[in-house]
């Protein structure tokens, strides 16, 4: 329980050194024809959830899906589970490579990760 708390507080106080720039992400104003939202899965099964296709079937240039990775990431991020949201980064960045903030976020969660493996 102790280090699930230190884990915890690290990844917190890295998130905020780290700065709040991922949050432009919630700037988008909702259109008329998105999704309801649903209430998040439990916090379990949410952590191991790193969405891939198929090798034969993956696009080389997907934004919109590489979005979807990036909003899936930070919040992962935001709830500690770090090696998931490096695995789901990592995949944003093979399908949308110019993209800055993809690539800003991929390298603060490499530096979390390495930092909460540091402590351990």
């Amino acid at each position: 329980m102790v280090a699930t708390a230190a884990r915890i507080a690290t990844v917190t106080l890295a998130l905020f050194a780290g700065g709040c720039e991922h949050l432009s992400l919630f700037e988008d104003k909702p259109t008329a024809q998105s999704t309801p939202s649903r209430k998040p899965a439990s916090h379990k099964t949410q952590d191991r959830k790193v969405a891939a296709l198929p090798p034969q079937t993956t696009p080389a240039n997907d934004p919109q899906r590489a979005a979807r990775l990036r909003a899936q990431a930070l919040e992962q991020m935001n709830r500690g589970a770090i090696d998931d949201a490096v695995g789901n980064l990592k995949l944003a960045s093979e399908l949308d490579p110019t993209n800055t903030l993809i690539r800003r976020d991929l390298d603060r969660a490499l530096r979390i990760q390495t930092t909460v493996q540091n402590k351990s």
